[in-house]
């Protein structure tokens, strides 16, 4: 069987803000090999050493925050509300498995968590 527009939404919160917040979590604390090479993340390692425990928390919020926004923002054009152009073109979200349609409150479930 599909999946249903909340079960989507919150499993796609889990995966993109949830998993993705302990992963910066994880890269800004350590000296992690993939973050190794890459000069932005020496450098936001770098402050991010500098920070208190409770500065630490204040970032991490305001990352996590961004990315919510940025998601549900896409859900919300996916969801009809927010147009990308002038011609106010609609878009649909389906489950290719049973072509349930997922669309419609992907933004109302993804932030309601």
């Amino acid at each position: 069987l599909g999946v249903n527009t909340r079960e989507f939404s919150v499993r796609l919160r889990g995966i993109v803000i949830d998993e993705s917040t302990l992963t910066y979590r994880e890269l800004l604390s350590s000296a992690h090999e993939e973050a190794s090479h890459d000069r932005f993340w020496a450098l936001a390692r770098a402050l991010y050493a500098k920070l208190s425990e409770q500065e630490r928390e204040v970032l991490l919020g305001l990352m996590r925050q961004a990315a919510t926004d940025a998601v549900a923002t896409a859900l919300s054009v996916i969801d009809g509300p927010t147009v990308l152009d002038e011609a106010k073109s609609s878009f649909e979200l389906r489950c290719v498995d049973d072509g349930t349609v997922l669309s419609g409150t992907l933004c109302d479930y993804f932030l309601g968590g």
